[in-house]
């Protein structure tokens, strides 16, 4: 085992005003669990790059990220918060009626939500639609 974390973050985690929204359901996560101050006194914001490389590092301990944003060499992932707790980040896809190749971007739409596309998503630890 070896030590870490001299500094005074513990814990990093995406900030929740950064555009893609994991720092936002972080928080959720965390008040629903009643450890949001806890995690605020031991952790620091970090954008998703540079928060998994303090992990990677050593010089933090743990970072709360999506899974499918959590790989890097040097970055185990510990697995998923309690289902009572889990909150989604969902993303919706449209084919505009004025769209110039609207029969391909329907096309697209089709794969990735189709089976075909199924173990990509689970192979990112992405639920599928």
């Amino acid at each position: 085992m070896r030590a870490c974390c001299n500094s005074e973050s513990d814990i990093v985690y995406t900030d929740p005003a950064t555009p893609n929204g994991s720092g936002v359901v972080t928080m959720r996560i965390l008040a629903a669990a009643g450890l949001m101050d806890a995690v605020k006194a031991k952790g620091k914001q970090e954008g998703l790059g540079p928060g998994k490389e303090l992990i990677a590092k050593g010089e933090v301990e743990m970072g709360l990220f999506n899974i499918s944003e959590a790989t890097i060499p040097g970055v185990v992932v510990a697995g998923p918060v309690p289902a009572p707790l889990q909150e989604y980040t969902s993303y919706d896809a449209a084919v505009l009626s004025g769209a110039g190749s609207r029969e391909a971007a329907a096309a697209f739409l089709k794969y990735v939500t189709g089976k075909p596309a199924a173990a990509t998503w689970k192979g990112a630890d992405i639920d599928a639609p």
